[in-house]
């Protein structure tokens, strides 16, 4: 059994794997798209689901004017529970200088890292507010 070695010349002009290296050479290009496209739909989705729930939280707060701070972050972090990470910062401020109304703010702090293969972690900030106006009894 013998080889049957094609001559260089034969080989120059033969196209057939020519298909396979080049998805070889744009599959890495691809998928890290891919990648990307996945980790930044995923952080859109938490940033909506975080002003969801703080949104969510002021209408609590509005119905019921006897929630403390620690219960609205506690039912905002129970929100979240539901539909995204819980890993946020919240904070809760109370403004008295208007006669006759007490208002709440609250604001909601998340930060979603972008891991996608072969290229450095990036951190995206996304801030949410919110505020609620109650009439001081």
């Amino acid at each position: 059994m013998s080889a049957n070695p094609r001559s260089p010349r034969a080989l120059a002009g033969d196209t057939s794997g020519a298909s396979a290296v080049e998805f070889g050479m744009i599959a890495p290009l691809l998928i890290v798209l891919l990648f990307g496209l996945f980790q930044v739909g995923w952080a859109l989705h938490c940033a909506s689901s975080v002003r969801y729930a703080l949104d969510e939280s002021a209408r609590a707060l509005s119905i019921d004017p006897d929630l403390t701070a620690s219960q609205v972050e506690a039912a905002m972090r129970a929100r979240l529970d539901e539909f995204a990470d819980p890993e946020i910062s919240v904070s809760i401020s109370e403004d008295s200088a208007t006669p006759g109304l007490r208002i709440t703010n609250l604001h909601a702090t998340y930060v979603h890292s972008l891991a996608v293969p072969m290229l450095p972690v990036w951190e995206l900030r996304f801030q949410s507010a919110a505020s609620v106006a109650r009439p001081v009894i």
